[in-house]
Order: C-alpha cells, then sequence, then structure tokens
C-alpha cells in the first residue's frame, strides 16, 4: 500500500479544511482533501479572519490576494438600526475606516478584515492546490479502519465506492463530524444555546440608503422582524441573519423565497428594492468541544473539534490555529525526524486554547454590549471578558513540546504582558531590518525551528547550526544586534533573554524553550533541547 504520494487524507473542505491542506503542503506534505457537496459554499457564513489568522495567511503568501479580493476589507464598525430607511445612513457622517495601524500594530505585522468564507475559500483552494495538495469534491467518507501504520477510509466518490489509504486523516467535517461520531468521540459543553437563526443570502442594491457609512454589521429590530444584516460585498451582496422560534410553532419550512424577500424588505424599511434570493440556510447558535482531538491516527480540527458561538467571530480562527499547529507537527514525523508522541501535544495545546475562545464567547453572547463598547474595560474585565487581542494572540501553550511552560495569563486586558517571550507563548512581534528589507520578526521563524540569542550569544548559535547539520533540521540561528537590526530594541526587550541567553522558536511560531545564560556546553544544551521538543 503506497502512502507516498497523498500520506494525510483530509476528511472536509471547508475554510479549516483547505488551510490544512495549505498548511501542510508548505511543510511539504501533499493532502488529499475530499468534500461531499459538489464545490465551495456560496454561503459567506462567517465574516473574516482574525488578527492570528491574517498572521497565517501573510507567512502562507495569500494576504496581499486576499486584501485585494474583500473590498470591506479595511472598513468595520457595528450599528443598531430599526430599518435602513429609517436610519438615514446615507446621510450621517461616515466613520473612520478600520486601517492596519490600529490596536494590533504593536503586536502584529497585519490585521483582521472582513472577508468572507465564499471569498476566502476559493483563495485556499487555489493556494493549496498549486503547493501540491488534491482536492476532491462530490466525494463523501462513509467508513474508516484504523491499522497500525495506516488508516483505511471508504469512500464513495461520484457514486463509486472505493477505500483510499492515508498514514494519517485529519476531520474537518463540521460540527456533526461523521468521522467523530464513527471514533466514538462525545463531547462537552453547553450545547444548543437555543438560538434558531436563518442565514439569508441576497442580492440588492443599497447604495442609495447606505451613502459612504461603512458598517459590516446592523442590529435590525421593528415590529415585523428582528435580525441582523451583515455586509458581504460593497453595496450589493448581503445576509440577513433572522432569528426564529420552534416554540412558537416556527421551522424552517417557514422561511420560503417569498417569505424572505418580505422580511428583507421590512428589514431595509421599503418594499420597492428589488431583492434576489440567493440561498437561505439554518442554523443553531451552539457551543461544544470534542472530549479528545485525536485519536490513534485520526485529529479532529474545526467545527469537529470545538463549536463556539458567533460572538466575537472566533470559531474560525480557532480551527485555522489548532490546524496550524498540527500541520508542522504531522510534517516532522512523516519525514522521520520527530517522534510519533510529538503528535500527543495537539491535543495538549489545542484543546484548552479551544476551551478559553469557548468561555470567552459566552461571555460575550451574555454580555454583548460589553464586548461591542471596548471603553468599559474595568467592567469587561470584572466579568472575566479578555481583550479581543489576548484571546486572538494571547495562547499559552503546557505540553511535551514546550520546556518550562508559563501557563497563567498576567492579563486579560495588556497583552503586552501575556507576549513576553515566556516558553508557550506566541513569538513576540517587533520590525527589523534584515538583509535590507524590512520584516517582522515573525518573518524569520516562519515554518522552521529558530533559534534567537543575545548580542553575546554566538556560542548559541554556532551550537543550533551544529545540531541543524547533525540531523538535517531546518533550524536558522539569529543573534540580536548582530544579524539583523532591532533599531529600537524592541524586540530585544520582548525576548526577556539578555544578552547572553537564547529561546528555541518551534515552526508555529511559538516559543519552545528560553534562558538567560550561556551555558558551558551550548550545542549539548540545544541538542537536549531540540530532542525534548521533538519527542528524540
Amino acid at each position: 500500500m503506497d502512502l507516498s504520494e497523498y500520506p494525510v487524507l483530509i476528511v472536509g473542505g471547508g475554510t479549516v479544511g483547505l488551510s490544512m491542506a495549505l498548511f501542510l503542503a508548505r511543510q511539504g506534505v501533499a493532502a488529499r482533501l475530499v468534500e461531499r457537496h459538489a464545490g465551495i459554499s456560496i454561503h459567506p457564513r462567517v465574516a473574516g479572519p482574525g488578527v492570528r489568522t491574517m498572521e497565517l495567511f501573510r507567512l502562507a503568501g495569500i494576504e496581499d490576494e486576499i486584501l485585494r479580493a474583500s473590498p470591506l476589507a479595511r472598513t468595520g464598525g457595528a450599528t443598531s438600526i430599526t430599518t435602513l430607511v429609517e436610519a438615514d445612513l446615507a446621510h450621517r457622517a461616515p466613520k473612520s475606516p478600520v486601517q492596519a495601524a490600529n490596536a494590533a500594530e504593536c503586536f502584529s505585522p497585519t490585521s483582521d478584515i472582513h472577508c468572507p468564507q465564499n471569498v476566502l475559500d476559493p483563495i485556499l483552494a487555489n493556494a493549496a492546490r498549486s503547493a501540491g495538495a488534491r482536492i476532491c469534491f462530490n466525494t463523501e467518507v462513509t467508513g474508516l479502519e484504523q491499522r497500525s501504520k495506516s488508516v483505511s477510509v471508504q469512500i464513495v466518490e461520484h457514486g463509486v465506492t472505493s477505500s483510499l489509504p492515508a498514514s494519517y486523516v485529519i476531520a474537518a467535517d463540521g460540527s456533526g463530524s461523521f468521522v467523530r461520531r464513527q471514533l466514538g468521540i462525545g463531547t462537552s459543553g453547553p450545547g444548543a444555546l437555543g438560538i434558531h437563526i436563518m442565514n439569508v443570502l441576497f442580492e440588492a442594491d443599497l447604495s442609495a440608503l447606505v451613502g459612504e457609512h461603512p458598517f459590516v454589521i446592523a442590529e435590525v429590530k421593528n415590529e415585523r422582524m428582528h435580525g441582523m444584516f451583515v455586509r458581504i460585498h460593497e453595496r450589493r451582496r448581503w445576509v440577513l441573519h433572522i432569528s426564529y422560534d420552534p416554540a412558537n410553532g416556527e421551522s424552517p419550512a417557514d422561511f420560503t423565497p417569498e417569505r424572505c424577500r418580505e422580511l428583507v424588505h421590512a428589514a431595509i424599511g421599503a418594499g420597492d428594492v428589488p431583492v434576489e434570493i440567493l440561498g437561505i440556510r439554518p442554523w443553531q447558535v451552539a457551543g461544544a468541544i470534542a472530549d479528545r482531538f485525536r485519536a490513534g491516527r485520526v485529529f479532529l480540527v474545526g467545527d469537529a473539534a470545538h463549536v463556539v458561538p458567533p460572538t466575537g467571530g472566533y470559531g474560525m480562527n480557532t480551527g485555522i490555529a489548532g490546524a496550524h499547529n498540527l500541520a508542522w507537527k504531522l510534517a516532522l514525523v512523516l519525514r522521520g525526524q520527530a517522534n510519533p508522541t510529538l503528535l500527543d501535544s495537539y491535543d495538549a495545546e489545542r484543546r484548552p486554547a479551544a476551551s478559553f475562545v469557548m468561555e470567552q464567547s459566552l461571555l460575550r453572547m451574555r454580555n454583548p454590549e460589553l464586548h461591542f463598547d471596548r471603553t468599559r474595560v474595568a467592567e469587561r474585565i470584572e466579568r472575566g471578558i479578555a481583550n479581543p487581542l489576548v484571546v486572538q494572540l494571547g495562547d499559552r501553550y503546557v505540553s511535551t513540546a514546550i520546556i518550562d511552560p508559563h501557563p497563567e495569563r498576567p492579563s486579560l486586558e495588556d497583552l503586552s504582558l501575556d507576549v513576553d517571550g515566556s516558553p508557550g507563548t506566541r513569538l513576540p512581534h517587533a520590525w527589523i531590518e534584515y538583509r535590507g528589507a524590512r520584516l517582522s520578526a515573525l518573518d524569520l521563524a516562519d515554518s522552521r525551528f529558530t533559534l534567537f540569542a543575545g548580542s553575546a550569544g554566538a556560542a548559541w548559535c554556532a551550537a543550533a547550526e551544529a545540531v541543524a547539520r547533525r540531523h538535517n533540521l531546518d533550524l536558522g540561528a539569529y543573534r540580536l544586534d548582530h544579524d539583523f537590526a532591532d533599531s529600537d530594541g524592541t524586540l530585544c526587550g520582548a525576548l526577556g533573554i539578555g544578552e547572553r541567553g537564547a529561546l528555541l522558536v518551534r515552526p508555529d511560531g511559538f516559543i519552545g524553550w528560553r534562558t538567560t545564560k550561556l551555558e558551558q556546553k551550548p550545542e549539548a544544551v540545544v541538542e537536549r533541547v531540540v530532542g525534548q521538543v521533538l519527542g528524540w
């Protein structure tokens, strides 16, 4: 059984599954992705990638393409209205667009944007294919059997039944994951939260009503309907989320195209605007986390692993971060450069991260005014609601792939205290000058192991280079104030290694080890550190 061509099989072609295929391909692993639907969904679903997700897409080389495809990338804002007509948005003073130079600029080389998944997914699919992934639509998984060194997956492709071998399987097949149920993995959490939503995708020229007002989300509440406008593409394509209550006898069957058009007109406040209904999709707000993210050679990612309430927009972004965490580990195991026990760290690191996101989303759902009003910091802290940047960039991992981790977040509000160079945290961002180019420190640590040493730590760099040669490992080494210019000392101060110390950054940009002193035998120390991270 030849597993060399496509050693990883991804089940599910949504945003997280496609991201998984891209991240694996960038690590040199060609994955086969199977999706039961005929193509990429036309429904926009989540509004856009967060800061951490855009960092990952920037490193994957698709940030600029995503920005070009997202006309609303630098606009934002939420508002509450009775109807679009009564709100008179066209004559309101335009709000200032959300620019890249916002609260995130000190912590990231990029920023979050408004890019619906139906715009994002084709970009991911094309990038994954170009990098070596194979994507198969109209292909449904109907069973799987784990063996000692492989997994046999039964599929039905265009009506023909066959089986596919894989070294590892990634279940990215959504909240009702067939693969998760086949594995007998349960879930915990609040479950269904009682809020039923009808997602109505439509086209209408609302430019005369919206004007230059750049809102992305508008809550609509009047005597005829209660819902939420989400702007998808400039002024023509929109989604209207409409709440309904089965306890009152309402069901998805009630939402015919004709009724949905009436409700859209009720939200607009005028019945003479031409409206084309493009799609109608029911969903329910829920919160659940799989009891484990791994079963043998099968891993859960995205909604198969965790379903997060939508307030805050963290669900998709959490799934993409998990896919990136898993990709480099699978790649090193498949190349024989890491012990398979490294794969256990995926669950150890990402399940607590998902639990934190779940908690934050639930707090925001129960206190929406505190989520949208960034000035009420004291009240947010009192309720345990973290700053959005802390949620996105403040993960702290504890696993065997982290040496001496620091699990407690120093702050729920001040990200600078959380991203402090300690093991288990993401490498701090700082702009540096390297070989004539202005880069983020994150760029130097992209997709490989990276050692940063203090200005007097040349021996650490030499040690890292020796270990890399010995094990044929992709490991870069940089000495502060020597190999690149950190003009304002931001990175030097953030890493906390002093002049003689060093730290090791993993391929996912998270710090695996740090020291503030120069050991007598640095090469032996680097050998031990890398070996512990990789499970040698």
